[in-house]
């Protein structure tokens, strides 16, 4: 199984994209203006309509594996924590 990375932010698509652009980021920054995804992974910011950051490792059956809220760890540390879910499968 291979390894995904997305992004999801509270910004219009339109605005995801340009970042996206700008930072020359690899994956796919996905556009959640409702805050439906936010809301779900328990991560949007107190009466703000933004999402503290956060990072989920997320396992095939939906469960999350590992995560980080209020906090950007570094991608050493994320792609350590996907290995290691990986490494259970």
């Amino acid at each position: 199984m291979d390894t995904r990375i997305v992004a999801i932010s509270a910004d219009s698509g339109s605005t995801s994209r340009a970042l996206a652009a700008r930072l020359k980021i690899p994956f796919p920054l996905l556009s959640d203006p409702q805050l439906r995804t936010i809301r779900a992974y328990g991560v949007r910011e107190g009466g703000h309509e933004n999402a503290v950051p956060a990072v989920f490792v997320v396992r095939r059956d939906g469960k999350v594996a590992w995560r980080k809220i209020a906090a950007r760890p570094s991608v050493d540390e994320i792609l350590r924590q996907a290995k290691r879910v990986r490494s259970i499968y």
